[in-house]
């Protein structure tokens, strides 16, 4: 996402000059009062759809969700995606607006153009027949729609502004606020209740689910990353170019849905399943490079005692060799003892590193994951 303090400056910056050469303009032709526009009027970015760009796009995006692979295919008017292409993305601000208002307006209004409605109704359409043929529960409907967005390609622009989502979806591919603002608008379509969060320090934008507890640092809202695949619930680590996640979210609710998520508690438990099997990865590494090293030291000892028990029974000094036996036997099986407790770390290794594989790769399958952390737990 473009930040939304810098964005904030720009487009200030350009309204003021704009609003002085309009006044100047109008106060030469006579005009000011028949034309006078109120204070406090705000003219948002909105989509005129091109007349000569007749036809429909029909772009097909196919992405996982529970193991299997879902193929979306929704027609698009031309028009209206040639109209989001070609709009003007610049506010106009008229008087004393207070920027929560006129930024929460921009978003809003890119989201929920009334020229993309078509659009909109198509692709819950097509959700809604993956959802009745997979008897999806209302989380698991949210989770796809998640799961769709996340798959589209993260986009670095640019550009200092949004796209609409019709261009998300046609396109392909979209940045943090491009992605935020097409699941947003979805899930908002589908009666859940949702928000978007704005990082200014941070430059990001995410979606805000309820899931009626206090949720992402006391937002009302869940954390749910739109740029690649992730579990609902679970802010990331980082983001692309190590950024970490430290300021407080200004959030937009968006709609007037009334749905709750109820799957978070088991996404958690998903990730701290997760963290804990990396946090054990880490120290069985240092453990087995150290065990490894020793029990090559071992081995590598209990070959020469070998070579010179081999060498006295040659030379018929028997009463050394049968002591050296002794002592050999002894260093063997405290090698073997040891041996034993290597590949017992290794197979805890690959038990730890099993579990990590298997739940990054199924992120978009939160209620089978679950079911199989469940399953491998002692």
């Amino acid at each position: 996402m473009r930040s939304p303090e810098k964005n904030r400056q720009a487009v200030v910056t350009w309204l003021t000059i704009t609003g002085i050469v309009l006044l100047i303009l109008l106060a030469l032709t006579g005009c000011v009062n028949r034309l006078f526009i109120p204070d406090g009027t705000v003219i948002y970015p909105e989509i005129t759809p091109v007349a000569g760009d007749t036809g429909t796009l029909d772009p097909a995006r196919t992405f996982s969700f529970e193991g299997t692979p879902v193929t979306l295919q929704v027609p698009v008017d031309a028009a209206v995606y040639s109209g989001a292409e070609n709009a003007d993305r610049d506010i106009t601000i008229y008087g004393n607006v207070s920027e929560s208002v006129w930024v929460t307006g921009a978003y809003t209004h890119i989201m929920d153009d009334p020229a993309q409605e078509p659009f909109y109704r198509n692709l819950t359409g097509a959700l809604r027949s993956v959802r009745a043929s997979r008897s999806l529960d209302d989380d698991e409907y949210l989770e796809l729609m998640a799961a769709f967005t996340q798959s589209l390609q993260y986009e670095i622009r640019n550009r200092t502004d949004p796209k609409f989502p019709v261009e998300t979806y046609v396109d392909g591919s979209g940045d943090c606020d491009d992605k935020t603002l097409l699941l947003a608008g979805l899930l908002s379509r589908e009666g859940y209740r949702v928000a978007l969060f704005l990082f200014g320090p941070e430059s990001h934008m995410a979606v805000g689910i309820a899931d009626g507890t206090s949720a992402y640092k006391d937002t009302g809202y869940a954390y749910l990353e739109t740029t690649a695949p992730s579990l609902v619930g679970i802010p990331p680590d980082s983001l692309r170019g190590n950024v970490t996640l430290t300021s407080q979210p200004v959030v937009i609710p968006i709609g007037n849905g009334t749905k709750l998520y109820t799957g978070t508690d088991q996404a958690r438990y998903i990730w701290a399943t997760l963290k804990k099997a990396d946090a054990r990865v880490e120290e069985l590494e240092g453990e087995i490079a150290r065990q490894q090293v020793s029990l090559s030291a071992e081995k590598a000892a209990l070959d020469r005692e070998n070579q010179d028990l081999s060498g006295l029974l040659a030379k018929g000094q028997y009463s050394q060799y049968n002591a050296g036996v002794i002592r050999y036997n002894s260093g063997v099986a405290v090698y073997n003892r040891n041996l034993d407790s290597f590949r017992a770390l290794n197979q805890e290794y690959n038990r730890m590193a099993e579990i990590h594989n298997y739940i990054i790769t199924h992120l978009s399958d939160r209620k089978g994951t679950y079911q199989w952390v469940l399953a491998r737990q002692p």
